[in-house]
């Protein structure tokens, strides 16, 4: 309680088919990633057993920094025994980055029964269609 998720971001992700977690895994900020993940699964729980229940992956970012491996296992294991789906990513590097969007793009389309339709943006607001974009 009081981690500062507010009630108002609680709300707009209870609109969401699929959760990423994104923790950070750099050693000298003296946070534990582990305990990163739980203070918020937590809160999700605490607001709303449904919204805690959905789909979620955590992404380990900053994975390419020399001192992470012990950081990073340790946040795998705990991973592997919730059964939550890990992958190490770097944002500098693209290291996982592919996997993981990859990984989140199969698990929103395994979750769409057949009569739902996907929201499909086929042009953005800025004109450009959404076809010149890569991942």
């Amino acid at each position: 309680e009081g981690k500062g998720l507010g009630q108002r971001f609680l709300r707009h992700i209870e609109r969401t088919r699929l959760l990423i977690h994104l923790v950070d895994l750099d050693p000298a900020n003296g946070r534990d990633p582990v305990e990163d993940y739980r203070t918020i699964h937590d809160e999700l729980e605490a607001y709303s057993k449904e919204l805690s229940r959905r789909p979620q992956i955590v992404a380990a970012n900053k994975a390419e920094l020399p001192g992470t491996e012990e950081r990073r296992r340790a946040l795998e294991q705990f991973c592997a025994a919730e059964g939550v789906p890990f992958h190490a990513v770097s944002a500098i590097t693209g290291l996982g980055l592919s996997a993981l969007v990859q990984d989140a793009g199969d698990r929103l389309l395994s979750g769409l029964s057949e009569t739902a339709s996907p929201d499909v943006i086929e042009s953005p607001a800025s004109g450009v269609p959404a076809s010149s974009f890569e991942c």
